[in-house]
Order: C-alpha cells, then structure tokens, then sequence
C-alpha cells in the first residue's frame, strides 16, 4: 500500500492524462482543462487550481475534483487513493519539470547591520519599528551589500521561503539614490534564478485566508496599518501581479486545512 507522501509525487500530467482530461498549454510550467479554462494545473509545483471554483491542491484533491466533475458523483478519498495506486504513473521530477537553474543566495556572506535600511524603512516609507521587527524576526527582511557596477551598495533583500525556510528567492530595493545608474533612483531587482510563484510571505497565527500584495513594501505597509486586527492570515507579496504565485498559495493553503 503506496504512502501519501509517495502518492502526492506523481505526476500531475500523467493523473491528468489518466482522467481523460485534455490539456492546453499555458505557460512553461502550466496547463488549463479545455473543458474548464480556468482549471489551471501547474507542474512546478505538482499541484492544480480551479479559479472559478475557489478550489486546489495536489493530484489526490484532482482526482475527487475531476471524477465527480465528469461522473456527478462524490468520489471519497480512499477511492480516490486507490485510483492513483491502481495507476501506472511516473514520479514528478520538479527541476526536470522547470527546466531552469538552481537559485542561489550568493548575498548570504554579504549581509550586514540593519540599521541603513532600517532608517529608510521609517523615514522613507513610514513604517514603524515594530512593524519592521516583526519582518526581521520572520527572517524574510535584511540587509546585505550588492555589487553594482563598479560600486557596492546596501539593499534590502526581501525572502521568499520555502516550507523549510530555506532561501528561493529574493528582491532586492536600493537604500542609496542613484539617478546614474537607475532610471528609478534606487534599485529594484529579482534576484537571479528565483522562484517565481514563492514570493515573500509570512503567517499569523494558523492561516485560513490570504492577503496579497503587489510588492513587500507593500505589504509591510498594509501590515503598519492592520497588525491590530490580522489573525490567522498568510501575508505574501506577489513582485509583481502574478497569477502563479496566487494559485500557489491557494493551492498549498487549501491543502493545509484539509480542503
């Protein structure tokens, strides 16, 4: 008898594949039901989401979704459990999948004291320092120096982590003005090679909704304005409007609470 865990591995093309659906290229990593353009499936992560139907997660939640969509009847989880163990599938291989290099945090030796960001965060933005504590000890806001051209700067680096904190992905906002060297004034860059639907996020409490916001300042600011009321909330900050860090998100929070 196949384990959960080993289960949720399988291929998500090749459950797809195996119901019948038939699938259209979206994007380099996912897929929409020609049936159901809004049922997205995405490859990165193994995981699928229905938009118009407020509804995702991993190949397992498919198989219910999709057999009682095409049969009009509820499928349990233990025989949608025994679908995937009667099958005949190949185990997903994420980074064969998103064919793209490996991210690095090359900046970790290079982080240094806040307190440069720190002053811009307050008297640029207008962000307390509670508000930018509380960033710092979820580990996804600090300080390191960038070479830039022939200079080295400060930026702030923004994280996204994984379920295991580890680092995989980061953005980066300039402290210094620069009008030689940004059209902007001061840098804004993703950092090479990150993990495009991630995004820096952090929980209160045990989530049970999502917030998003376009960019972590952003989100730190709507933070300064309702850390008085937010309670089992996941905050993510998109870097820009990305359908694919939304379905993500979605997808991962429908799973947690059992959805």
């Amino acid at each position: 008898m196949a384990k959960i865990e080993d289960l949720k591995q399988l291929s998500i093309l090749g459950v797809a594949d195996s119901l019948g659906m038939e699938l259209e290229r979206k994007g380099s990593q996912t897929y929409s039901w020609k049936k159901h353009d809004s049922f997205v499936i995405n490859t990165s992560g193994n995981y699928y989401n229905w938009f118009s139907r407020s509804t995702g997660g991993d190949v397992l939640s498919m198989v219910q979704v999709v057999r009682k969509e095409q049969t009009g009847q509820d499928i349990t989880f233990k025989e949608a459990k025994h679908f995937l163990e009667e099958g005949n599938f190949d185990a997903v291989d994420l980074e064969k999948e998103a064919e793209r290099e490996p991210f690095s945090y090359y900046l970790q030796p290079y982080e240094t004291d806040f307190s440069e960001a720190r002053q811009y965060l307050k008297e640029e933005r207008k962000l307390s320092d509670k508000t930018i504590d509380f960033f710092i000890d979820k580990g996804v806001v600090t300080q390191a120096k960038k070479k830039s051209g022939d200079i080295f700067e400060p930026v702030i680096v923004f994280k996204s982590l994984d379920r295991q904190n580890d680092v995989v992905g980061a953005s980066l906002q300039g402290i210094r003005k620069n009008n030689d060297l940004y059209t902007r004034g001061r840098l804004k860059q993703i950092m090479r090679a990150s993990d495009g639907m991630t995004g820096m996020h952090v929980d209160i409490g045990t989530p049970k909704r999502l917030v998003f916001a376009e960019a972590p300042i952003d989100l730190m600011s709507y933070y300064e304005l309702h850390q008085d009321t937010l309670q089992d909330v996941r905050l993510v900050a998109m870097d820009g409007l990305k359908e694919s860090t939304v379905s993500r998100h979605v997808a991962e929070l429908l799973s947690e609470i059992g959805e």
